[in-house]
């Protein structure tokens, strides 16, 4: 759970970037790693009250680590300083924490030399509880406390295991020192392998992750479901190796225990392109927890086996490690060299290797470690035959076609695809038009939809009487950005997390986005857009946030009360906020969430359509006093005509659009600390989500109570059309041509006739 919580909080200092996760990560393992390195040379002679105390220090640590946040914001640190920020603020509770296992392990061994059978059940023990801690934060604690109190908690837990153990001391006898042991590995040999047990466990585990990516919903409850089955199978194989070390020599239960993980391994991947039908994405007809079931279900068959057997090294490194090392000291060096290797595969497998290998690979090269590693220690034994010839059917008959990484559907062809630390980018073509998607199913904008994606430019820059800094939150394709063009700007200010996004806008979408990143006043920002705003020293007159899935894990933030006080800050005086919102994505009560979030930090924010699709409909939430008809004849009159757009010869066309003033609205507020959207959306909208869904009638009867401030008859009665044309293809979509036809008659005498023409360039 600390885990957990600092990486989500870290995200907001270092944002989402690969480099700054990097840094996080590497802070943890090495905290965790020279606790466990230097607890584990301690004489450990009350090690119960050794483990009080650290537990004392875990806690102290954890409440602390906000405050070293605070300070370290405060001086706006580069990338060097937030490194350094990480190691200090991590270091002491991740310290505290790695010294536990060499204390408690002292303690349950006393003196026995059978640490894998001992210290192992620690092991197990432990693992089981990282799997349940793993499914309690997001579906229990963060509901219910938030985030602040969610860390109070865990850290109440420390202090509870501290008096615990301070009072268990009393009860039991000093532990016998260390005998010397019959047989034992030598240390450095042990340290190897328990260094290449983290190494592919980690490797695999990111690489899975990565794999369902592609398949799922990409919620926290997902990867939290995930993460917790493959935990879960190392806790199940740990037990397994405890059951059997009686019976069965460490090396050789070591080894098999590899070989076999790197078979699964090796062909698990087929297994899973097989159950999702070629990476087709998972849905559900009753609901997310029958949702979640499905996911279960194929972690369990592609996931669960091979983490089993990789569970089983563990104990079985910690059984063969003892020698005449006291148990603390031996369980402190092991502990030590696999976080070593859980470091390195984890930066491997989530920053090294994508773009080069892909998560096929990368699980190929898991594969093939654990299999010869396996065989290495099985040469020595009866099944040394077995071993060797199982590792020459691995290397021959591993599977040399390249696995999808994209799923095509019928007639549609794959122009590209490319793989980083943050999924899979790949541009797909139908027909005439383009599309980028990344990680399978999530669509970043397409060529189908240009007109729309730059009315998302148009509308905000409009109603500003001077755009001359705007900033864009998000790039895509770059055609909702080249929008700004049509306006004259003196800086367009582009900000994206994923690199390979804007390569393949810059490459694939040349002519739709008008080469909008090689404009010489175009800055491209490669950053997570909550960092930048934070950060950042200049000040926009536009502001605009992209259409992404609010409750999508790390876009979620990007809807909290915090990101869009950030915004206001980099705004000038007079400047405008624009916030688009998928209603598609979203039910009532969570844009009742949104809407009161944006509201408590804009009052004056007003809202508008961004298309009349009565199943795709997109909302702007823009702050910013009330629009007036002489800016939008203004820069109606000083804008670049758009051909995608070619309505907007009247500013008639941009009061259709307009709804009223934003609602005011119960709701709670959206916040880092309680991430409602982000808790929410995931639950209501797997399976048949289109019930909740605020679309339709649905939308259609709430934006008609909405109230307007005073307008203008020529402004009403443009309001008015745009309820309209809502309607018409609300009916088109519900089968009713007859309605249709009366609604777009009705239009024809409501609108002036060049804006009538344009809309309907084929009617009578």
């Amino acid at each position: 759970m600390y885990e957990a919580l600092w990486q989500r909080r870290f995200a907001l200092v270092f944002g989402s970037a690969s480099t700054a996760t990097a840094a996080v990560l590497a802070a943890y393992f090495a905290g965790l790693a020279v606790g466990a390195w230097v607890v584990g040379n301690w004489k450990l002679q009350r090690p119960l009250r050794t483990y009080a105390l650290l537990e004392l220090g875990i806690a102290g640590g954890a409440l602390l680590v906000e405050g070293w946040l605070a300070i370290f914001e405060s001086l706006h640190p580069g990338l060097v300083g937030k490194t350094i920020l990480a190691f200090i603020a991590l270091g002491a509770p991740a310290f505290c924490m790695g010294g536990t296992l060499p204390a408690l392990g002292a303690f349950v061994d006393r003196g026995q030399n059978h640490l894998g059978r001992t210290a192992g059940l620690l092991y197990v023990a432990n693992t089981a509880g990282a799997a349940i801690g793993v499914l309690l934060l997001p579906f229990l604690l963060l509901p219910i406390l938030g985030a602040q109190l969610s860390l109070a908690v865990c850290a109440l837990g420390n202090l509870l295991l501290a008096l615990a153990a301070w009072t268990l001391d009393r009860q039991f006898p000093v532990p016998s020192p260390a005998r010397k042991a019959e047989s034992g590995t030598p240390s450095h040999i042990a340290g190897a392998a328990a260094f290449v047990s983290g190494f592919v466990c980690f490797l695999a585990q990111i690489a899975w992750n990565r794999a369902f990516a592609q398949v799922h919903e990409n919620s926290l409850y997902s990867f939290a479901l995930i993460v917790a089955i493959f935990i879960l199978a190392l806790a199940v194989g740990g037990q397994i190796s405890r059951i059997a070390l009686p019976k069965v020599s460490p090396n050789t239960l070591l080894g098999i225990g590899w070989l076999a993980a790197g078979i699964l391994l090796l062909y698990a991947p087929a297994l899973f392109l097989n159950r999702t039908n070629g990476l087709a994405y998972l849905v559900s007809e009753n609901g997310w927890w029958n949702y979640a079931v499905n996911l279960g279900f194929l972690s369990a068959l592609t996931i669960f086996p091979s983490a089993v057997f990789l569970g089983m090294a563990f104990p079985a490194i910690m059984e063969n490690a003892g020698g005449d090392q006291a148990a603390g000291k031996a369980l402190g060096r092991l502990l030590a060299f696999n976080l070593a290797g859980a470091t390195i595969g984890s930066l491997a497998g989530g920053f090294l290797l994508p773009q080069h290998v892909g998560f096929w690979g990368i699980i190929f090269a898991a594969a093939i470690v654990s299999s010869i590693a396996g065989a290495l220690l099985l040469v020595r034994t009866r099944l040394r035959f077995v071993a060797i010839a199982t590792v020459i059917l691995v290397v021959v008959l591993r599977p040399t076609f390249r696995l999808p990484t994209v799923r095509t559907s019928q007639n549609e062809k794959l122009i590209s695809t490319t793989e980083g630390p943050h999924g899979v980018v790949a541009v797909m073509e139908r027909g005439r038009s383009r599309h980028l998607k990344l990680n399978n199913s999530y669509v970043l904008g397409g060529t189908a939809s240009t007109g729309d994606e730059r009315m998302q430019s148009h509308l905000p820059l409009l109603l500003h009487p001077a755009p001359k800094r705007v900033a864009y939150l998000g790039l895509g394709t770059g055609i909702t950005a080249s929008g700004a063009l049509f306006h004259s700007p003196e800086q367009i200010t582009v900000v994206e997390l994923v690199p390979e996004v804007a390569t393949a806008a810059r490459e694939h979408f040349a002519d739709a986005n008008l080469k909008i990143l090689d404009q010489p006043h175009t800055r491209l920002i490669v950053d997570d857009a909550r960092n930048f705003l934070r950060r950042t020293s200049g000040k926009f007159d536009v502001i605009i946030g992209d259409l992404v899935v609010p409750w999508r894990s790390g876009e979620a933030a990007l809807f909290t009360v915090e990101n869009f006080q950030a915004g206001k800050r980099a705004l000038t005086t007079n400047g405008i906020y624009c916030q688009w919102v998928p209603l598609f994505q979203l039910s009532r009560g969570e844009v009742d969430t949104l809407i009161a979030t944006f509201t408590s930090v804009f009052p004056e924010a007003h809202v508008w359509r961004g298309d009349f699709s009565p199943t795709e409909p997109s909302l702007a939430l823009i702050g910013m006093n009330s629009p007036n008809s002489a800016t939008f004849r203004s820069r109606l009159a000083g804008m670049q005509r758009d051909p995608s757009n070619p309505q907007l010869l009247h500013e008639a066309a941009i009061w259709m659009h307009y709804l009223g003033k934003a609602p005011e609205t119960r709701a709670r507020i959206n916040s880092e600390n309680f991430p409602i959207v982000e808790l929410l959306g995931p639950l209501m909208h797997a399976g048949k989500s289109a019930q909740f869904l605020f679309i339709g009638r649905k939308f259609q009867q709430w934006s008609a109570a909405l109230q307007r401030p005073a307008l203008s008859e020529l402004e009403n009665a443009a309001v008015n059309a745009g309820s309209a044309l809502s309607e018409y293809t609300l009916a088109l979509s519900e089968s009713n041509q007859a309605g249709a036809d009366e609604i777009q008659r009705r239009l024809k005498s409501m609108l002036p006739a060049e804006l009538y023409n344009s809309l309907f360039p084929s009617a009578p």
